[in-house]
């Protein structure tokens, strides 16, 4: 794909789907970054979506600027940041680029396959790439009857959609983009449903492992200012419940794990009536998780069942499970991230305000050496300014006890009627 194109298809994409951003909206808020006083114009935006890269450094500097308030995460930037350099290439010597269209090749769905692949690995997805190719995947879709089409080519096509929707919506989970997420997730579903079956392409796509991602980017917000007001719902995580028993009468016993903790994170966030009931049931979701061997979901059944633990002050569980995790300690930047920070929860939890700093500065510094999902810093930051917060609060109260008032004889007699307050606006 040219480069150029690749460019300008996210940016489109981007501003009108993620952000819900007109051109003009998006020429305003350039303009406004932009130093030297010059105005933007919308059809200078309508410039960079056909495939011209911004004019000038600081042009682009503030077009990342916006893109960054509208949700878009650092590495993603710094993506897009190396796309327009790659379309200045192709606008300056066109010719090395000159090639079929992704969506015609004649093995889309293997190629789309190896990108698939790769995206397991730690910045193997690159996401101007993964959304410039499923929309020259579609637009080959929308363009050629499957009449028309080679034998074999409409489902090669449709199945190569497929694997790049799943990772792009893999990728707004962790870029803090829930809407969109559940979006992807429930085209995805409804596309493998469609033309596969309830088989899909095994794990993890398929039918019903779509349900339970899409109920679950449904299901509560995060701390991230990018996450939309109002977004959200317990209703989702009881749906989830409702999934992981589905997944396992269908014999998916790893989707049914996956969809029980998702779904107790859900429920320990709303504080639901539903949780003492889940958590009682968790052991036994643990102890399937473990007979099924899947290291991964092993891995998030101790991490909810820590972080739960700890909110509820139940100080031996949480060690328990922080201990189950500690090889998390020593792995990638992203999981010693995630077992500092919980290591700092479980600290706050039993009042240790300097120990629980201590874990959750280690953990902000590897989520910034974190290549992906690093959107785990503002999760942190949080907690951080939470400890702070509680120990400046027990500290006063050290400086400043509170004396009981001396208690004085109740007078005789009837009295005086309080003076009735307005209400409260």
């Amino acid at each position: 794909m040219r480069p150029a194109h690749a460019m300008g298809t996210f940016l489109k994409v981007w501003r009108s789907e993620w952000a819900g951003l007109s051109r003009a909206q998006l020429a305003i808020g350039v303009s406004a970054c932009v130093t030297n006083g010059r105005r933007v114009k919308p059809g200078v935006v309508q410039w960079w979506e056909e495939g011209q890269p911004p004019g000038t450094t600081e042009e682009l500097e503030a077009l990342l600027t916006v893109m960054q308030r509208h949700g878009l995460q650092p590495r993603e930037a710094l993506q897009f940041r190396r796309a327009v350099f790659a379309a200045c290439v192709d606008r300056q010597y066109p010719e090395f680029f000159e090639g079929e269209d992704f969506g015609y090749q004649r093995d889309v769905d293997e190629a789309a396959h190896t990108l698939f692949e790769r995206h397991w690995t730690p910045g193997g997805a690159d996401l101007v790439q993964l959304v410039a190719l499923a929309d020259s995947v579609a637009r080959a879709i929308r363009d050629t009857p499957s009449a028309r089409a080679p034998a074999g080519q409409a489902r090669r096509q449709a199945v190569a959609l497929c694997y790049l929707r799943a990772l792009i919506a893999d990728a707004h989970d962790y870029g803090s983009r829930p809407e969109a997420a559940a979006t992807a997730w429930a085209e995805n579903r409804e596309a493998l449903q469609g033309h596969l079956g309830r088989g899909g392409l095994g794990w993890p796509l398929t039918p019903l492992y779509g349900r339970v991602r899409e109920a679950y980017s449904r299901s509560y917000p995060g701390t991230e200012s990018s996450y939309p007001k109002g977004f959200g719902s317990p209703v989702w995580s009881v749906r989830l419940l409702e999934l992981a028993e589905q997944a396992e009468e269908e014999g998916d016993l790893r989707v049914s794990v996956q969809a029980f903790f998702h779904a107790l994170g859900g429920l320990d966030h709303y504080r639901h009536r539903d949780l003492p009931t889940a958590l009682s049931q968790a052991p036994e979701y643990l102890a399937k998780a473990e007979a099924a061997a899947h290291a991964g979901v092993i891995r998030q059944a101790h991490v909810e069942l820590c972080i739960t633990h700890a909110r509820l002050g139940h100080v031996e569980e949480a060690e328990k499970h922080l201990t189950a995790t500690e090889y998390m300690r020593s792995g990638s930047p992203l999981h010693q991230a995630m077992w500092y920070c919980n290591l700092g929860r479980l600290r706050l939890a039993q009042g240790d305000h300097s120990a629980a700093q201590d874990a959750l500065e280690l953990a902000q510094r590897a989520a910034q050496r974190a290549e992906e999902k690093a959107n785990w810093e503002d999760l942190i930051l949080g907690f951080l300014n939470r400890c702070e917060r509680e120990e400046l609060s027990a500290r006063h109260r050290t400086l400043h006890p509170v004396v009981p008032p001396n208690r004085t004889p109740r007078p005789r007699g009837r009295a005086a009627a309080p003076k009735r307050q307005p209400p409260t606006p």
